[in-house]
């Protein structure tokens, strides 16, 4: 065959080798409860938008089929497995907080940038409008001692 041999390793060990495409199938960690999902967006390698597919029986159960849910990839610290975790209401706020902190700082630094640019477009501008002032005229430059030129009086001797 000719095929590259290659170490074995337990599937729930790889990491990363399952890439999201939409449409296909994943399992959903919640609390104390698993369910299956299709993915409807992928955002990222490591977040996704999903549609619940199949829920547990459980009456405490806090998602209900059809749900449309955001999911992570997370790595579970004991088992040293991957899972996809839901991101709850609280966690989706606060990244929401941050994304706008982020871009409110972002437009703030513009706003300033383009304020100190017209600032500054408006000096040299008015440095152009200005009364024109001459520049001084050079001085001439001295060669020696002049020589007073004597007039000839006539009837004079030389």
């Amino acid at each position: 065959m000719g095929g590259r041999l290659e170490p074995v390793t337990p599937g729930l060990t790889q990491r990363r080798r399952f890439k999201p495409e939409e449409g296909k199938q994943l399992t959903v960690k919640f609390d104390g409860e698993i369910a299956l999902a299709e993915i409807q967006r992928v955002l990222n390698d490591d977040a996704c938008v999903v549609k619940m597919l199949r829920m547990p029986t459980a009456r405490n159960s806090q998602f209900k089929k059809d749900d449309i849910i955001c999911v992570r990839r997370a790595l579970d610290e004991t088992l040293q497995t991957e899972y996809w975790r839901f991101i709850d209401d609280r966690e989706m706020r606060q990244l929401m907080d941050v994304a706008r902190f982020e871009r409110e700082e972002d437009e703030r630094l513009d706003r300033e940038e383009r304020e100190r640019v017209a600032k500054v477009q408006a000096q040299h501008a008015a440095a152009f409008t200005a009364t024109p002032v001459e520049p001084p005229k050079p001085k001439r430059a001295v060669l020696g001692p002049r020589r007073n030129k004597v007039s000839k009086v006539p009837g004079a001797s030389a």
